[in-house]
């Protein structure tokens, strides 16, 4: 059920280096739009509040990406498999 998007908030995480958050209604490659990025995830809380024009959304995808110790460790799991 698609809802309307009006405000979006993220606490900061130390463990992730950027994080970027992509919405849309009907498909990922129809009509889906990148809403923010940003660097600032580990040291800022993110607020995004009244967001105008409303965004009418079924789908959010939030993609983090990991500090370098963190995927190192990933890494060097995957090897031993």
């Amino acid at each position: 059920m698609p809802v309307l998007l009006t405000d979006l908030f993220i606490p900061s995480v130390a463990e992730i280096a950027a994080i970027s958050i992509d919405v849309w209604l009907l498909g990922e490659n129809v009509d889906g739009q990148r809403l923010l990025v940003t660097t600032d995830i580990c040291r800022k809380s993110i607020s995004v509040q009244d967001l105008q024009p409303l965004m009418r959304i079924r789908f959010v995808k939030v993609g983090p990406i990991c500090k370098n110790k963190y995927v190192r460790f990933i890494q060097n799991f995957s090897q031993c498999e």
